[in-house]
């Protein structure tokens, strides 16, 4: 679990330097997200260890999904539901579980940006329609 982690922690760092040190027009999305890419690969075939990540990959994620970029913002939202949906499948048993999960969907629901706002409330129906019957908390 600790290499895991570092390579999550790696993959962030990568993010955060993109972002932070390139404008839109001077690099294609494809570069911005490397490292959300990866990450979302790593993340999915490492669901059953999920408890041992989540933290990394929500702050990783919410992180992508408050970009100024509306490109970025919009690939970090979708990370990040394609993420919670597949651990709640994964994961149904673990009740404490399912509010870590849920967390990052309420943090962003705060987000100045629109577009994000209307990403969460998107992110938060598809969870109901695909797991409303068994949530017990979050």
């Amino acid at each position: 679990d600790a290499a895991l982690c570092h390579l999550l922690k790696a993959l962030s760092t990568c993010t955060s330097y993109a972002l932070s040190h390139q404008s839109a027009t001077q690099t294609t999305p494809k570069k911005r997200i490397f490292g959300v890419a990866k990450t979302l690969l790593i993340a999915k075939n490492n669901l059953f260890r999920v408890h041992s990540f989540w933290d990394l990959v929500n702050s990783h994620l919410c992180m992508v999904a408050s970009s100024q970029l509306l490109d970025v913002r919009a690939i970090g939202l979708d990370s990040i539901a394609q993420l919670v949906l597949e651990a709640l499948t994964v994961c149904r048993e673990d009740d404490h579980l399912e509010k870590r999960l849920l967390q990052p969907l309420k943090s962003l629901h705060n987000s100045p940006h629109t577009d994000v706002r209307e990403g969460v409330l998107r992110s938060i129906l598809q969870v109901l329609q695909g797991h409303g019957q068994s949530l017990t908390e979050g």
